[in-house]
């Protein structure tokens, strides 16, 4: 008998932390439970969230830009479960076939919801003040340094959005129950 044999799973939590390297995975985090280190399916969002709900690689399910429909099979067209996707950017679920978006604290069990948080995806620091990729990385352009310390406090405000659902999951006593995977698409080039 294995260890999963003593595990009911009746729910998936998929986070997925945008562009977060394996190198800067908040220790935290780490510690909650299985750490691998993988390789990403590609190194642009569309491609990795497609084999991330396929299982597919990007050479079997065809998508290679943000323009590409997503045709083969997914988890979110299980029908014995209530499937969610959110995101907020709206180019992923469109992507992916515009799965059910339904609020987390509003999702049903059985389900498997996937999230993607954005925070470790240029630009970062994004409590500070809005900017495009290119003004932001313009402003950062003559210091590397303020550009990682940027990264480092987007790591620590995922850690903070991740432990947020952990709560919520465990305020609607679900969390005992429901598979939780943290992960990310694919590295950030620092």
């Amino acid at each position: 008998m294995s260890m999963f044999d003593q595990i009911e799973v009746e729910n998936v939590f998929i986070y997925v932390a945008d562009s977060l390297r394996y190198d800067y995975l908040p220790q935290s985090i780490a510690e909650m439970g299985t750490t691998a280190k993988a390789v990403a399916a590609s190194l642009l969002s569309p491609s990795s969230f497609a084999s991330l709900v396929s299982g597919l690689h990007p050479h079997n399910h065809g998508i290679y830009n943000f323009s590409t429909r997503l045709n083969s099979w997914t988890f979110f067209k299980l029908s014995e479960y209530n499937t969610s996707f959110y995101g907020t950017d709206p180019v992923i679920p469109q992507t992916l076939g515009a799965p059910p978006e339904i609020p987390f604290e509003e999702i049903k069990p059985p389900f498997i919801y996937m999230e993607r948080d954005l925070i470790t995806h240029l630009p970062y620091n994004r409590k500070v003040k809005t900017y495009t990729i290119r003004e932001y990385l313009r402003s950062r352009v003559d210091s590397i340094d303020e550009l990682k310390a940027d990264y480092i406090e987007s790591t620590k405000t995922v850690t903070e959005n991740f432990n947020k659902r952990l709560e919520q999951l465990h305020k609607r006593d679900l969390l005992k129950n429901t598979l939780v995977i943290f992960l990310s698409d694919h590295g950030e080039l620092l």
